[in-house]
């Protein structure tokens, strides 16, 4: 952390730099992170993630399905 913090190594190249505002985080990581290989491994894992929310509504309407009010009055 402390690397990355300070811009020290492979963080302070110019390419790294201006590829701060281009890159996908994930990507940037993967091309920039080899100075610190466990936090690059820990910062892919982290941004390669999606943020989708059809895992969740998917199992909020099988619940829907199952517990309605006529149900919940018996």
């Amino acid at each position: 952390m402390k690397s990355f913090r300070e811009g020290v190594g492979s963080f302070a190249e110019p390419s790294a730099i201006a590829g701060r505002d281009r890159i996908d985080g994930a990507d940037w990581w993967f091309n920039f992170g080899h100075s610190t290989p466990i936090l690059r491994k820990i910062a892919v894992k982290i941004l390669s993630q999606t943020s989708f929310s059809s895992g969740c509504e998917r199992n909020w309407s099988t619940f829907a399905l199952i517990h309605t009010k006529v149900q919940n009055r018996l």
